[in-house]
């Protein structure tokens, strides 16, 4: 775990003290909105997609983010912040097989990765030995027909992840002076994958990935060269 510098939280205070307050913006009253279900286009995406649950990588068995316990011979998904339980159609764009698949995880926590898939998925796209493809994803029905996504996870506000640790108090020196700026923060305990206690350190409630998405960008540029890289993720 890299240690942040004082000279780095020093940089960031003067960023934040001469023009850039906004960069930690507070949506305290998400809770409070009345937010109802809304209609949604077809979503789409293309990036990298990794998989998980094979090779006695240790994730068979463990719990999934919806409480599944994660059976990598089933057809299913980790995905960031789609809601849990969306069907995708993923087609690996290097040799335009798909399948269908539901979210029933979240990651993949990898910069630059959309999609983590179980074993058996990654086999039928061929993407099991070589490890990773380009993909593109598409909200479907069990056919793999495009389906516009018609709910709103409500109750499961966007949050933005600055860093994880097994020891919480490697995360203090961050959280300190964030503490200064914005209201927002905290400390999640959680099992990972691998069945460890970590401490994830978080900012925020979003009822909208484009405002969380806004503060993850700016936080990023500030931090990727302490090897920090915020994303946006869901609160669970």
């Amino acid at each position: 775990m890299k240690q942040l510098s004082w000279r780095l939280f020093i940089f960031i205070a003067i960023m934040i003290s001469t023009g850039c307050s906004s960069l930690f913006r507070s949506n305290a009253t998400y809770q409070n909105k009345e937010i109802g279900l809304l209609k949604m286009s077809v979503y789409t995406e293309e990036g990298i997609a990794s998989w998980y649950g094979g090779d006695g990588d240790g994730f068979a068995g463990l719990l999934t983010a919806n409480g599944e316990t994660y059976d990598p011979d089933q057809m299913t998904c980790a995905h960031k912040v789609l809601p849990l339980g969306t069907i995708l159609k993923v087609t690996n764009l290097e040799n335009d097989r798909s399948v269908i698949v539901r979210v029933n995880d979240r990651g993949p926590y990898v910069d630059g990765r959309i999609i983590d898939l179980s074993l058996r998925a990654a086999t039928l796209l061929d993407i099991r030995i070589k490890g990773t493809s380009r993909v593109r994803i598409v909200s479907s029905d069990l056919k793999g027909q495009p389906q516009p996504m018609t709910t709103l996870d409500v109750n499961n506000p966007f949050t933005i992840q600055l860093m994880a640790a097994e020891n919480k108090k490697d995360l203090e020196p961050l959280r300190q002076i964030v503490d200064k700026f914005y209201e927002g923060s905290y400390l999640e305990e959680f099992t990972d994958r691998n069945g460890r206690v970590v401490y994830r350190l978080r900012i925020g409630l979003y009822k909208d990935r484009e405002s969380a998405e806004y503060l993850a960008g700016n936080l990023k540029r500030v931090l990727r060269a302490k090897g920090v890289i915020p994303y946006v993720t869901r609160k669970r």
